[in-house]
């Protein structure tokens, strides 16, 4: 169950995937960030968006905080990448240094 709605829009503003995790893990039971089973996304108008709780702090990020330019790693292939990026051009030189894969286009 969350909690404290009001504060969720004010204080997640981190781009940073860890930041915004501990954030978010103080507004809903233990461990619900890190199962599948849906939550209530706080951002969400009326709070009515089910969001599974393992990919909430990334719904947060891409929908409400606008970090468009993650790496498509996120969780891809069994790869859990929270690389993002201010300019989408960084990602093809990511993908090539990290994940060793020079065919792969934005």
């Amino acid at each position: 169950m969350p909690t404290d709605p009001g504060s969720t829009t004010r204080e997640v503003r981190s781009l940073s995937h860890a930041d915004n995790f501990v954030h978010l893990k103080t507004h809903y039971v233990e461990r619900a960030l890190h199962s599948a089973t849906a939550v209530k996304s706080l951002c969400c108008p009326a709070h009515k968006k089910l969001v599974p709780g393992n990919t909430l702090v990334d719904h947060v990020a891409q929908e409400h905080l606008h970090a468009r330019y993650r790496c498509p790693y996120l969780n891809k292939e069994g790869v859990f990448c929270t690389e993002i990026f201010k300019k989408p051009g960084y990602t093809n030189g990511h993908m090539l240094r990290v994940h060793d894969t020079p065919n792969w286009s934005s």
